[in-house]
C-alpha cells in the first residue's frame, strides 16, 4: 500500500543517476546529490552526504545485518542493481552470512 520507495545507486555530479526515481517518480533514499544540496540550503546539506554515504555503503556491505538495518531505516521497497550500481560498486559482492 502507498508508494514504495527505491535504492538506487547516486552518481557523481553531471552524470546520469537517479535514473529509476526520475523515470518513474517513486521517491528514493537520495535524487540527485546536487540537486538535493541546493534544496537544502539553508538547512545544511549535512543530511544529503550523510545518505551519499548510506547508499555507498548499502551497496558496498556483505553484512547481512548492515543491509536490512539500511533498508528498515530508509523503509525501502525495492533495490535496484543494474549496469550503474555494478560499475560505481564493482568491489561490492552479495551479503552472506558471517560464518560462511
Amino acid at each position: 500500500m502507498g508508494t514504495p520507495v527505491i535504492v538506487e545507486g547516486t552518481a557523481v555530479e553531471y552524470r546520469w543517476g537517479s535514473r529509476y526515481s526520475i523515470y518513474t517518480g517513486l521517491p528514493t533514499v537520495l535524487g540527485w546529490n546536487w540537486h538535493q544540496r541546493q534544496q537544502r540550503g539553508v538547512a545544511g546539506d549535512q543530511s544529503v552526504y550523510q545518505r551519499a554515504n548510506d547508499v555507498a555503503g548499502f551497496y558496498m556491505t556483505r553484512s547481512i545485518d548492515q543491509a536490512r538495518a539500511f533498508l528498515d531505516k530508509y523503509q525501502v521497497d525495492y533495490v535496484v542493481v543494474g549496469q550503474m550500481e555494478r560499475n560505481y560498486f564493482a568491489r561490492a559482492e552479495p551479503c552472506r552470512p558471517v560464518d560462511e
